[in-house]
């Protein structure tokens, strides 16, 4: 069921293999939102990892795994909240 592009706002993003249907305005505030969160899930990281270890190669290596761990649950955060969208809407 293939729908036509729609011009100027109302444009919609298709994604073809789970049939997502993004308005442009939504997908921009989501692209803003990564980009808003990526510097502090760094600073957050190292900072924590700062108060754990003095040596800088074990702060480094500690705020990569937390990292990783806080981007990992935000990730799950935003897909169970969409299924849950998906699910009553």
């Amino acid at each position: 069921m293939k729908m036509p592009p729609l011009r100027g706002e109302e444009a919609k993003i298709i994604i073809p293999l789970i049939d997502l249907r993004i308005n442009i305005r939504d997908y921009y505030f989501i692209i803003s939102m990564i980009f808003s969160a990526i510097p502090l899930i760094i600073v957050f990281s190292l900072c924590y990892a700062a108060t754990r270890h003095e040596d800088m190669r074990f702060i480094l290596s500690h705020a990569v795994r937390f990292g990783g761990w806080l981007t990992f649950f935000m990730v799950l955060v935003v897909v169970i909240m969409e299924l849950l969208y998906r699910y009553i809407h």
